[in-house]
């Protein structure tokens, strides 16, 4: 992709933006970039950032905080993305976030590009979202093969910290991997509206009875429309909610397909600790759960949840 490749020679980043107003960055491969702290490949302060037809590549952050990370991208004011590659990227200090993108600001959108093989150590194997306010967008998007380590290892593909929400509008998200909650996509307690996306061969490994879920809402808002839920597991010991885990607030499912998802202690599709689910027009199919204790193959509640 491109006819100009940067390459950081694994010392260096590529692109500091230290302008306001609209900065585009297009046709070129990005590759080898790293920083001891934020954004390996680019840094966005200030600026309404422009990134077209793109590609980032085997970049890696290592700051240590919680707030840092983004091995391709870190922004903090705004950000554009459209038909651009994010492959192999990480934050790898030892809370680091967003493999890929680590949002702090302003808020982000992204149309027709891809995340593959991107790892962070905290949360958000390609994307963590910690503005925690705005609504940021994902359209016709794939990501495949992302993972979150174990510090605590949220979100395979995507985590939302506090309030921030999303809309995530086709694509597919497969093969996914959180070492505790959320194979594919975690949410907070903003809103996420989730329609028209493939959630399919994500894995979350948490050992607790509230760990996994292809999907994870943590107590935020949920509205999940005509989306195919299928083969995701929850595989921990006690990893209940194999398709999708809520633990409180508002999830509402409408016209979606259920299919083959697995956990280990309960809720093979869905596990509701708590707070309101609503469920029209929804096929439940083939779903199974373990042995530990082994309830609830497609449905199973916890608690006292609203009604």
């Amino acid at each position: 992709m491109g006819n100009t490749v940067i390459n950081g020679g694994g010392t260096t980043r590529a692109f500091n933006v230290t302008v306001e107003g609209d900065v585009y960055i297009g046709i070129l491969t990005i590759t080898n970039c790293a920083i001891n702290g934020s954004g390996a490949a680019i840094l966005n302060p200030t600026a309404i950032l422009r990134l077209d037809g793109i590609e980032i590549i085997e970049s890696s952050a290592s700051g240590d905080g919680a707030a840092m990370g983004g091995g391709a991208v870190h922004n903090m004011a705004n950000l554009q993305v459209n038909r651009v590659r994010f492959m192999n990227n990480s934050a790898t200090g030892s809370a680091g976030s967003g493999g890929a993108i680590l949002n702090t600001s302003g808020g982000f959108s992204v149309t027709n590009s891809s995340f593959s093989g991107n790892t962070a150590i905290r949360a958000g194997g390609a994307i963590e979202d910690a503005s925690g306010s705005g609504t940021s967008r994902l359209i016709t998007t794939s990501m495949t093969g992302n993972a979150a380590g174990a510090s605590p290892g949220n979100g395979g593909g995507v985590h939302i910290t506090g309030g921030s929400s999303l809309v995530v509008n086709g694509g597919n998200y497969s093969g996914n991997t959180a070492a505790r909650e959320g194979g594919a996509l975690w949410n907070g307690s903003g809103t996420m509206i989730v329609t028209g996306v493939m959630i399919s061969g994500n894995t979350a490994s948490g050992d607790a009875a509230d760990d996994g879920g292809g999907i994870f809402n943590n107590g935020g808002t949920a509205n999940i429309l005509g989306v195919t839920i299928n083969n995701n597991s929850s595989t921990g010991a006690s990893g209940s909610g194999g398709g999708l885990m809520t633990t409180g607030g508002t999830v509402t499912v409408i016209g979606c397909r259920f299919m083959g998802n697995s956990a280990n202690r309960a809720g093979g599709a869905v596990e509701q600790i708590d707070g309101l689910y609503s469920s029209n027009n929804n096929v439940y199919d083939g779903n199974t759960v373990g042995f530990a204790p082994g309830n609830g193959g497609a449905f199973h509640v916890t608690g006292r949840p609203g009604r």
